[in-house]
């Protein structure tokens, strides 16, 4: 038997479940298209959340679930991806089960493991990690990410990667501030790489998002912000006003 929106819980009644405020933003954001955040922490919303997901996620959503071996992983997958159905129910006026996300052509090969997107609907996000999520919505395209603070070895290890200015950013920090430089980084050049739809396939040197303090506009029409969490999390956000560049020329280096 389907849900209907009545007899599901309310999303401003939901324990754990916040609307993100903006920190730092790029020299360029503005208001016009600014998306929304939630975000919040397994622990909190899974009490709820978990019961929601036999009922509202599809089978696909079930059986990723399934796979998962760690508990805490599985509860993260289950918790944020119920969220996400019920945010996009409100925004619809539908039964979160009644969604049908697709993946977009590929912007890199085509292929059909594009961003998903939801005919009709509006431009979303969803990031997660170990214990908490994010979900923006917004009507142009976006992205949002949320990571714990990572070791020094994983910073190390990918930092080479970035771009020159973020990398030299990074470097100056002594060791126990470098993983919170390198999160705020990460969290703005994975947002960005979400809303163009390449993810990890686009050269992570080529656009620079900063890693200092104030996030840096990638591109002209593109806006990043930093979004508050609680410690030990870090999150950003990615938006674009509605006629930017989908994707920036890879000789846009700066």
């Amino acid at each position: 038997m389907g849900s209907t929106l009545d007899d599901l819980p309310r999303v401003d009644d939901l324990p754990g479940l916040a609307r993100a405020t903006f920190a730092e933003r790029s020299p360029s954001s503005g208001a016009s298209a600014e998306p929304a955040v939630w975000w919040g922490t397994v622990e909190r919303c899974a009490p709820w959340a978990t019961p929601l997901g036999a009922r509202v996620l599809d089978a696909d959503e079930r059986d990723r679930a399934d796979r998962y071996v760690d508990d805490v992983d599985r509860a993260t997958y289950v918790v944020s991806h119920v969220v996400l159905r019920l945010l996009l129910a409100r925004e619809l006026s539908s039964a979160p089960e009644e969604l049908a996300p697709r993946p977009s052509p590929c912007p890199s090969c085509g292929g059909p493991h594009g961003k998903p997107v939801l005919d009709g609907g509006p431009e979303f996000s969803l990031a997660h990690t170990r214990g908490a999520f994010a979900v923006a919505i917004g009507p142009t395209p976006l992205g949002v990410d949320v990571e714990g603070t990572p070791d020094d070895r994983v910073v190390r290890s990918i930092s080479s990667s970035l771009h020159p200015r973020e990398r030299t950013e990074i470097a100056a920090h002594g060791p126990t501030a470098r993983g919170s430089a390198f999160a705020r980084a990460w969290t703005r050049k994975e947002s960005f790489l979400k809303a163009l739809g390449t993810g990890l396939s686009r050269d992570l040197s080529l656009d620079d998002v900063g890693a200092g303090d104030t996030p840096r506009s990638p591109a002209p029409g593109w806006h990043v912000a930093d979004v508050r969490l609680e410690a030990p999390f870090t999150g950003a956000v990615v938006w674009c006003d509605p006629d930017a560049p989908r994707v920036p020329a890879d000789d846009a280096r700066r």
